[in-house]
């Protein structure tokens, strides 16, 4: 397996190096660990230069006797640095409390205030009062309720749809197709606990670590594939 890393969602391995982006080498024996932290600091097998990253940020390990990869995201939820991974499309996915999420280049969360929903916006420093139990995130405006990032090219026109169902907020990301092309990015919330990736997909294994500069990490089962 090969680690990727691109400042957007990584395409084949020989597309990322012919436009300069890194490849690894093949790694991950038995009890290995890869390392990813930021360039700063010596801790890291993989180090990146941003001071949205962490001396240590996240691990991918093998242990004994399991084939399975797992991740572990070294950050504090206290911190607002973290490791995020894409949602599936045209699928429900049920945040938790104060989960935060990425649409585009724009760092979101809802939070509660008072008994009344928000949409907090970290990217551009507002909070927006949530009027509706179902409102859109997009580009312009096409359902009742849309929240309207005009001017961030990289959300899409009609990029994610939000519904509250038995306490809890819903986002299901609209998918390419008049959808959403870059994605909705959720943050892992169980810093610490190895998390094993089920599937080597743009979905189970992309993993989005610099909210500023768009760097994805990506686990390949080939040099030359997806």
């Amino acid at each position: 397996l090969y680690i990727g890393m691109a400042p957007h969602d990584l395409p084949t391995a020989a597309e990322s190096q012919s436009k300069g982006y890194s490849i690894f080498s093949p790694f991950l024996e038995e009890e290995q660990a890869i390392v990813v932290g930021n360039s700063k600091h010596k801790q890291s097998n993989i180090m990146i230069t941003s001071n949205e990253i962490r001396a240590k940020h996240l691990t991918f390990q093998k242990f004994p006797d399991d084939q399975a990869i797992y991740l572990t995201d070294h950050s504090s939820l206290e911190k607002k640095y973290g490791v995020y991974t894409r949602i599936q499309p045209k699928q429900n996915y049920q945040l938790k409390p104060e989960q935060e999420f990425f649409i585009g280049n724009q760092h979101l969360k809802i939070v509660d205030i008072e008994n009344k929903a928000y949409l907090k916006n970290s990217t551009m420093g507002w909070t927006h009062p949530i009027e509706d139990y179902n409102f859109s995130v997009g580009k312009s405006p096409q359902d009742t309720y849309t929240i309207s990032f005009e001017e961030d090219n990289t959300v899409s026109t009609h990029h994610a749809y939000f519904t509250f169902r038995n306490g809890f907020w819903n986002v299901l990301d609209r998918g390419s197709g008049n959808g959403s092309t870059n994605g909705t990015w959720v943050r892992i919330m169980s810093p610490e606990e190895p998390i094993k990736i089920e599937a080597f997909d743009k979905y189970n294994s992309s993993f989005k670590i610099d909210p500023k500069t768009y760097l994805f990490l990506r686990l390949t089962s080939t040099y030359n594939g997806e």
